[in-house]
């Protein structure tokens, strides 16, 4: 499953080379880092129904969950 996006923390595009992590049950799956405020993932594996968590720059940000 591939996820992307732009980042901002309250409001403000983040930095290049903050650190988007995603989760499932609470283990680390992906960890990448921001370009241009934008990340770009892959998580390999059979998720499907399982919910993701993903951090930015230590601090949770919304979920999603695989369908």
């Amino acid at each position: 499953m591939r996820f992307f996006g732009s980042v901002s923390i309250n409001g403000v595009p983040a930095a290049d080379g903050t650190a988007v992590k995603a989760l499932i049950d609470g283990v680390e799956v992906k960890s990448v880092t921001t370009s241009g405020s934008s990340y770009s993932m892959y998580i390999d594996g059979n998720y499907q129904g399982m919910a993701v968590e993903f951090t930015v720059g230590g601090v949770a940000a919304v979920g999603s969950t695989f369908a």
